[in-house]
């Protein structure tokens, strides 16, 4: 597989990546029975999409791969080329099935969490349900629950994934523990000081660019200015409170029904500083009424779609709507048109450690 090149695309037409965390219904509930109703309400996002020139990406993971009504969409966009299949990985119901806690359907286990070997045999697992289900090319990956790490890198690139987009710039997620379970550092991922930019990940420390086939495009999240000026007022519990009802610590291009003035905000600082790629978030059951705590019921799904207009709207004539599998392509024939003849190349060395 060809190698990638730390050269940005071309700034005068940047990106606009609509990407989808297509999973189940509600798992933020932790469903013991999980339902995938969400898949009758994507066709009019995807028609909203295609009205703004945009093209989504539909990160899908195991039980949507299932589905046959988003199957039988997936396929006809794939067949349409107006957007992208990629991967979600939710390790905790993705096979094979390794238990990892006492119960993981409530604790939801990152993917970093796993031996090397189980990690490798979900992910393989994954591409080829997806390649043989939607019948395409899946180059494109989104960690579930933004888990990522060097064993997940050089597993993604063993199973012909390109583009990558779990880096979430200036962020620590850290796993809530159940009750039986004791602390663990690999309940934990930390993003904090990687790039916001795009860049070509080193596969032994994916949080820091270097030289492989992978790309990482990392999520477009900003930090809050009270959380840029004053953190500590996020970490003091008497005025934390307080904090996070002004502001929270970061604003995220993720529609959650409240946020679009911050959405705009992020649109017009990336057009002012020539940003080379803004990415969206949502998840597909966050397209239903009662199908995620955001929009519980057809109100709030209808002020989602308003203030998705809106947004659209804002990035049209300043971004191009790509999808991952797009933006990969669009970078490596940045960096070859760049690349002198002859040029010598560098390759990363694969150890196998874990970031």
């Amino acid at each position: 597989m060809a190698e990638l090149r730390a050269v940005a695309p071309d700034p005068h037409t940047p990106a606009f990546l609509v990407t989808i965390d297509t999973e189940g219904d509600d798992l933020w509930g932790r469903p013991r029975i999980i339902t995938t109703r969400n898949a009758r309400h994507v066709q009019r996002f995807q028609r909203l999409c295609e009205s703004f020139g945009l093209r989504p990406t539909w990160l899908t993971n195991f039980e949507m791969a299932r589905c046959p009504e988003f199957l039988a969409f997936g396929r006809d966009v794939v067949r349409r080329g107006t957007g992208e299949i990629g991967m979600h990985l939710h390790a905790w119901n993705s096979p094979p099935l390794q238990p990892l806690t006492p119960d993981d359907l409530t604790a939801q286990p990152f993917l970093t969490e796993y031996p090397q070997e189980v990690v490798d045999a979900k992910i393989g697992y994954m591409a080829r349900l997806l390649r043989d289900r939607f019948e395409c090319e899946i180059i494109s990956h989104r960690g579930g629950r933004w888990a990522f790490d060097a064993t997940c890198a050089q597993s993604l690139v063993r199973h012909g994934i390109r583009v990558d987009c779990s880096v979430t710039p200036d962020v620590r997620w850290v796993r809530m523990l159940t009750d039986d379970e004791e602390r663990s550092d690999a309940a934990v991922v930390d993003y904090r000081g990687s790039p916001t930019r795009p860049y070509v990940v080193d596969l032994n420390q994916p949080q820091r660019p270097g030289r492989s086939s992978l790309l990482e495009v990392p999520m477009t999240v900003v930090p809050s200015s009270l959380y840029r000026w004053l953190p500590q007022a996020y970490a003091v519990p008497l005025v934390r409170r307080w904090s996070w009802a002004w502001q929270p610590t970061h604003h995220w291009l993720y529609p959650d029904g409240r946020n679009l003035p911050a959405m705009l905000g992020i649109v017009k600082q990336a057009v002012a500083q020539r940003w080379p790629h803004l990415e969206m978030v949502l998840h597909s059951s966050e397209l239903m009424p009662g199908g995620s705590p955001s929009f519980p019921d057809g109100q709030s799904i209808e002020a989602l779609y308003r203030d998705l207009r809106v947004l659209f709207r804002s990035v049209a004539g300043h971004f191009r709507g790509m999808t991952l599998g797009d933006f990969a392509a669009h970078w490596q024939a940045s960096a070859a048109a760049a690349t002198p003849p002859n040029a010598a190349v560098a390759h990363t060395t694969v150890t196998g450690a874990r970031a």
